[in-house]
């Protein structure tokens, strides 16, 4: 059976970032725990709650949009930017047969 790499990822609050830690415990019953990871933002609570649970954390620095058109939006824009070069990153430098990406929304 191929290896199989898990994304999981859930932006900063508990209400995203639990339902994902419950997501991960059961995955992890069926694939090894080295190739699911949580990518998140390490300045929010992802990175304390993924540590605690023993998740594998990758970095991205991203964060809300700004409302307003201000240096802040523009600042904001290049952020995201890298972060999805990052997110691309990440995602070639496992070459694994399957990838799975799994984001909550809620």
């Amino acid at each position: 059976m191929p290896k199989k790499l898990v994304f999981i990822t859930g932006g900063g609050t508990g209400g995203h970032i639990y339902p994902a830690v419950a997501i991960y415990d059961e995955l992890s019953k069926f694939l090894s725990k080295e190739n699911i990871f949580y990518v998140g933002n390490p300045k929010n609570l992802e990175k304390k709650v993924a540590e605690q649970h023993g998740i594998k954390f990758l970095d991205v620095y991203v964060a809300g949009m700004p409302r307003k058109f201000t240096f802040k939006f523009i600042s904001w824009v290049f952020k995201l930017f890298v972060s999805i070069l990052v997110s691309i990153y990440y995602i070639l430098k496992w070459k694994f047969k399957k990838k799975y990406l799994l984001q909550f929304l809620c």
